[in-house]
């Protein structure tokens, strides 16, 4: 979705953990398929690792060069202390009046991991922000845009 809307030259960067067995990941074919979706003069990375992981961040400046960030989008683990660290770690990525945007911002039921929504009402308060849900009583989902 994200290569038909960005410019023709785009760099678009994927990141998502290494396939675990658990429905986590997804599968190396998948690659190839995920690079065909490349028009134009866009370029797609595909990088399996730990979003954590120190190292992994450096990986992307790499892949950046002198570019930053226009779009950074956060669909982690939804543990608190996991959108906040990939927030911590990708936004100095982004450039100034670039969009920062967070998956799964409605609470959710309890038998979910739902830290995105206590870290979205945080993020929040630093400035205007742009919600995209259908009813906030829907156990979930919905999206979080602020401007950088």
């Amino acid at each position: 979705m994200f290569s038909r809307v960005a410019d023709e030259d785009a760099l678009l960067i994927s990141l998502d953990v290494p396939p675990n067995g658990h429905g986590f990941g997804y599968p190396h074919w998948r690659k190839k398929l995920f690079k065909s979706f490349a028009r134009a003069r866009q370029r797609i990375e595909l990088i399996q690792a730990d979003s954590h992981d120190l190292r992994t961040p450096h990986h992307i400046q790499k892949l950046l060069g002198d570019r930053e960030l226009d779009l950074l989008f956060i669909d982690g683990d939804h543990s608190y202390e996991g959108v906040r660290k990939d927030y911590e770690l990708y936004t100095p990525l982004v450039r100034k009046g670039g969009l920062i945007v967070f998956h799964d911002i409605v609470p959710c039921p309890p038998k979910r991991r739902c830290g995105v929504p206590q870290f979205w009402q945080e993020m929040k308060q630093l400035g205007q922000v742009t919600e995209f849900v259908s009813d906030w009583g829907q156990g979930g989902y919905g999206i979080g845009i602020m401007k950088k």
